[in-house]
């Protein structure tokens, strides 16, 4: 649906704008049941891609909805102020591993899946998403197969992704991240697709940044930092456009000062 594409091309507050709309337009129905946990689920992910956190651990504190709870954790993840603080998220994710109800959840993979891919365990990923329920759900396979290098099974896994929905925004991405990680002349291929996304949905962080990526693979120093900067200043606390920001200066003949003083 909408929501879904905003979200995942992190259109964030047109995401929450709209979804917040529909609840005050649609009829009683909407708002309640499986329909109202779905949109609150975007909402709530939406948030924590802000980095709003406190606001997500906020108004699910009360929640029994399984769904909401495994968002929850997610925040709870992202805002831990050390690493002690993450070690009983993530022996919770582990458990889920072994649970079958919890393995066939949508959203229970996609948490779990981040999770346990942020933390460098690939192969309980793979546990966790042996059976992926969702296209979302692929596209982290992709992920984690090409943080595996194992652009193979990360080139099968999106051509499976195509197979499903070929159209969808997502297996669009999932295949960029594939030409960009194969390199050579499929870089020029990641750089139509995220151009197309941006030119569709609008150019949010993850795609300048994704273009960003591109131009620093060429070589295409002052490409990237004009891409980089304008991500900036979308998505001012996001941590890989100030890395890759970072990477641009050493990367260049271009003054750190100058960077210093656009941000």
């Amino acid at each position: 649906n909408d929501s879904h594409t905003l979200f995942l091309s992190q259109s964030v507050q047109q995401n929450i704008k709209k979804t917040s709309l529909t609840d005050v337009a649609s009829p009683p129905p909407f708002q309640t049941g499986v329909i109202k946990v779905d949109r609150d689920l975007y909402i709530y992910r939406s948030y924590i891609a802000q980095h709003n956190f406190q606001i997500v651990l906020d108004e699910t504190i009360d929640s029994a909805e399984p769904s909401l709870r495994a968002v929850r954790l997610l925040a709870q993840y992202l805002s831990a102020s050390a690493p002690h603080d993450r070690e009983s998220i993530i022996s919770e994710v582990l458990a889920w591993v072994s649970d079958p109800t919890l393995t066939a959840s949508a959203i229970h993979q996609v948490v779990g899946g981040t999770i346990l891919l942020w933390e460098g365990r690939h192969d309980d990923v793979l546990k966790l998403l042996h059976q992926p329920v969702s296209i979302e759900s692929m596209a982290l396979l992709v992920q984690t197969f090409i943080a595996m290098n194992r652009l193979d099974l990360a080139e099968n896994q999106a051509k499976g992704m195509q197979q499903v929905d070929d159209d969808a925004s997502i297996t669009q991405l999932a295949m960029a991240w594939v030409y960009l990680a194969i390199g050579s002349d499929k870089i020029a291929e990641a750089h139509v697709i995220f151009q197309e996304l941006s030119d569709k949905y609008g150019s949010t962080p993850m795609l300048l940044t994704s273009m960003a990526t591109c131009a620093m693979r060429n070589g295409i120093w002052a490409d990237a930092e004009k891409l980089l900067l304008e991500a900036s200043e979308k998505g001012s606390r996001d941590p890989e456009v100030l890395i890759n920001l970072d990477f641009t200066v050493s990367g260049s003949d271009l003054s750190k000062n100058r960077i210093t003083e656009k941000l």
